[in-house]
């Protein structure tokens, strides 16, 4: 869910940054020639060898929380994927880019290596033209053309 601006803490921020991503990847599938560009949406998962892992404070309750979802996933195989590695993330990234069995594939969201859903909100129209009047008036003020 969009939260207020003003309100918001650093974790919060982050998580409207990925919603944020896919409302704007939605509005460009739906504004732009498929035929002539693909756009999707990727959300790699929670990857492990990245700095949220290395995160100070955070450090013991990110490991036990990796721990216990790789436990979970190796225990019970309905519970979704959500961790990955760089490599894992980078190998799709590149499948995606390259690889003819993607370009059909405009507003698609993936997560990790396959099929998604993204947060309701990405898929709101009058929050995807929101968010790009936003963004071209911020752009506007800060001098850019």
């Amino acid at each position: 869910m969009w939260k207020n601006p003003i309100t918001y803490a650093h974790m919060d921020a982050y998580a409207n940054s990925k919603l944020a991503n896919a409302i704007y990847g939605q509005y460009l599938s739906r504004t732009l020639d498929p035929k002539n560009i693909t756009v999707v949406t990727y959300a790699p998962g929670f990857i492990g060898d990245t700095g949220l892992m290395n995160a100070g404070l955070l450090q013991p309750l990110v490991k036990v929380m990796v721990e216990s979802i790789i436990w979970f996933n190796s225990w019970w195989n309905d519970i979704p994927n959500v961790i990955s590695t760089l490599e894992r993330s980078c190998n799709f990234i590149c499948r995606l880019a390259t690889e003819d069995e993607y370009v059909k594939d405009t507003g698609r969201y993936y997560s990790i290596d396959h099929i998604g859903e993204a947060n309701p909100d990405a898929y709101d129209i009058s929050k995807q033209d929101q968010l790009v009047a936003f963004s071209l008036r911020l752009i506007n003020e800060a001098g850019f053309d």
